[in-house]
């Protein structure tokens, strides 16, 4: 026998949704929620980086995006606006590396945290205090089995750095994280920071 019922578009259904009162209500108290949770979350992650953007624009510090390079434009050196900035351009920012460093113990919101590692993971890091410093920061940082969320991007993200400005120094250090079940989340890329600090100790 041949089904002769007829589906429900999507303009449908949500026509529907919209002429039910409680749906509608329900609906309201979940986006403002959500537009809460997001200002609350913009609060935070502004509160920690205003002191780092002052001390930066203090500095002299400008970089040229990316963006502008893709386009075709000629890039123009601006003030650092937010950390990514830094992430997102292909200069170098030596005098920007200890203001970075020194913030970075103090942070604790893991955007901030993820942005300013990712900001740190460039040679101009090596031979200052950034090595270590991003090394104490990951030893602070909780496990996360799911591998997802904003503090494993976090805690990726200062793993990550030591691949890039790790030295020979860290060899043990890193070897005893690479067998504590509590780094299992980033052990791939601690191997490589090991690796990495192995071939400057030869």
């Amino acid at each position: 026998m041949k089904n002769t019922k007829k589906s429900t578009t999507a303009a449908e259904l949500m026509a529907r949704l919209q002429a039910d009162p409680d749906w509608v209500l329900q609906n309201a108290e979940r986006g403002a929620a959500h537009n809460a949770r997001l200002a609350q979350r913009l609060k935070e992650i502004e509160t920690e980086e205003a002191p780092i953007l002052a001390e930066l624009a203090n500095a002299g510090v400008k970089v040229r995006s990316n963006l502008a390079d893709r386009l075709g434009l000629e890039p123009e050196s601006t003030p650092v606006r937010t950390i990514s900035d830094l992430v997102n351009t292909r200069d170098s920012y030596p005098e920007a590396i200890p203001i970075l460093a020194k913030h970075l113990e103090r942070l604790r919101h893991p955007i901030m945290v993820e942005s300013t590692a990712r900001a740190l993971t460039v040679k101009e890091s090596r031979g200052t205090d950034a090595p270590t410093l991003i090394l104490e920061k990951l030893k602070q940082t909780d496990p996360c089995p799911a591998q997802s969320g904003d503090a494993y991007d976090a805690r990726w993200a200062l793993a990550n750095a030591l691949t890039v400005v790790g030295d020979e120094n860290m060899v043990e250090e890193i070897k005893s994280l690479i067998a504590d079940p509590g780094f299992a989340d980033v052990r791939d890329r601690l191997k490589d920071a090991l690796r990495h600090c192995e071939r400057l100790a030869k």
